[in-house]
């Protein structure tokens, strides 16, 4: 974990293209009053006024170690079906809002609802959504981790029945 102060510190480590979305989510991050902080900012002359912590590229350890620090993650794409990110941040105890092209926790419909926005490219629906979500963390997390080890198990039994030896079971 990376020791930051006591503002709201939202995390959104995507790449700055438009798919990523991160523009938009930069807009709801200034509509909540928070800090972000990114890995690289949009070259975008408009968010310049943003408190935005630029910290580069990092090694896997150290990203996650910051991810940790968040007091949300946001992966708002208009791309990603499973991400990474959010499963990492959901196993650490942060929470991370996400959008509808998001598959993570679409089996669980209370889970998904609080865990995305359905409208990604507009600041104010992806900044209302973080506010649910951050409203409702002691809650959302903790399913969200139960749900994650639902996905690693079934994941673990699906790749057993892949990679385990088949027994013939024809007559000599």
């Amino acid at each position: 974990r990376t020791d930051l102060d006591g503002d709201l510190n939202i995390g959104i480590f995507l790449d700055p293209y438009w798919r990523k979305n991160v523009t938009t989510q930069l807009g709801a991050v200034a509509l909540l009053g928070g800090r972000p902080h990114v890995a690289h900012p949009p070259e975008v002359g408009y968010i310049d006024a943003l408190p935005i912590v630029e910290h580069g590229d990092l090694a896997w350890e150290t990203f996650v170690g910051l991810q940790a620090s968040m007091d949300l993650n946001m992966n708002v794409t208009l791309s990603e079906c499973h991400p990474m990110m959010p499963m990492e941040a959901y196993a650490m105890g942060v929470p991370c809002l996400m959008s509808r092209t998001s598959d993570l926790f679409a089996e669980n419909d209370e889970l998904y609802d609080l865990t995305t926005v359905d409208r990604a490219d507009e600041p104010a629906a992806v900044a209302n959504a973080a506010q649910r979500l951050l409203d409702d963390r002691d809650r959302v997390v903790p399913m969200a981790q139960r749900e994650l080890t639902r996905i690693d198990e079934r994941a673990a039994q699906a790749w057993h029945a892949f990679t385990d030896p088949v027994t013939d079971v024809r007559d000599p």
